[in-house]
């Protein structure tokens, strides 16, 4: 508990995430300090989502979902259109969750159309941050099988971030179609289902069929860190059979209990390089007391006043 303390006194000030009050379905927290040794890591909340609820942008929430689709070249701003879309059901429509009762489905059209679907997060502020923890479970249904290699159709559940500004992304005060699509948008994530257990078709998946995905993103070297997006992208050129979700699926995805965490890693009264013991401290002794005036030698501002004989 001192070591905490101690780290909340020196880093209260650290991150510049705003506070945003905990939700339905989405929870974003206030940030979290941990030391150990002389290492302490400071974590914000940035998303954290299992989709418990039946709208996805649903009024009210913490996180802040946006649709788009590209329905065979056209756009669709949106998270649904021409029996293409993204949507949140749980185990009365389809298999189980992977946390909860309800996760995120994406599917597409029957007849070989092909499909890009984008849920795309609000825009983060993350300069103070030296990396995003990222994890999610997801599953993929038929994607890329036998006739879509033989077409050469690329089918994929992808996460993507962009680091730049809202415009260049396409994520300003309305959806650009051409810098979604073309924009300076990088995948740290990318399945083409090819790890899935067999025979999945959306309706018969059980908890423990979903895959677990955990990435670190080492964002210490992004230019544009005061604006960092995140999107889930699901591509695929099928959907349910005759387009009617009561049967099973012939391409889709999903993803759920998705979380993504910003990190800072700071050295409290030891070395800067924590592996290197012949450097000295960095900082001032972290057990200075803030109530007192900084003419107390105990005082975190204390200035010493030195006498000068004349």
């Amino acid at each position: 508990m001192q070591n905490t303390l101690k780290g909340l006194v020196l880093f209260k000030s650290i991150f510049l995430f705003s506070a945003v009050a905990i939700t339905s379905g989405c929870v974003v927290s206030e940030e979290f300090v941990e030391t150990a040794g002389t290492r302490t890591k400071v974590t914000k909340v940035l998303i954290q989502d299992s989709f418990e609820r039946d709208n996805i942008s649903a009024a009210g929430n913490a996180i802040h979902w946006r649709g788009f689709i590209w329905d065979w070249g056209s756009p669709v701003v949106g998270s649904s259109g021409r029996n293409v879309a993204a949507v949140i059901v749980g185990p009365d429509v389809l298999g189980e969750a992977s946390d909860g009762e309800k996760a995120l489905y994406f599917y597409g059209r029957e007849g070989h159309s092909i499909h890009e679907i984008y849920l795309i997060t609000q825009t983060f502020d993350l300069t103070e941050a030296s990396e995003v923890e990222l994890s999610f479970d997801y599953l993929t249904f038929m994607l890329n099988d036998a006739q879509d290699v033989v077409d050469g159709v690329d089918e994929y559940l992808k996460v993507e971030v962009c680091s730049g500004e809202k415009s260049e992304c396409g994520v300003g005060e309305t959806l650009n179609a051409t810098n979604l699509k073309g924009g300076p948008w990088q995948a740290v994530f990318n399945s083409d289902g090819s790890e899935m257990p067999s025979g999945l078709n959306g309706k018969n998946h059980r908890s423990n069929d979903w895959q677990r995905a955990n990435i670190s993103l080492d964002i210490s070297q992004f230019t544009h860190k005061s604006h960092f997006t995140f999107r889930v992208t699901a591509k695929m050129r099928d959907g349910f059979k005759d387009n009617k979700m009561s049967k099973a699926m012939e391409d889709g995805a999903a993803i759920d209990n998705i979380s993504a965490v910003g990190v800072r890693y700071e050295i409290v009264g030891g070395p800067e390089n924590p592996n290197d013991p012949n450097e000295g401290p960095n900082v001032d002794d972290p057990t200075c007391d803030e109530t007192l005036p900084f003419t107390n030698p105990g005082s975190c501002d204390y200035i010493p006043v030195v006498e000068i004989d004349v």
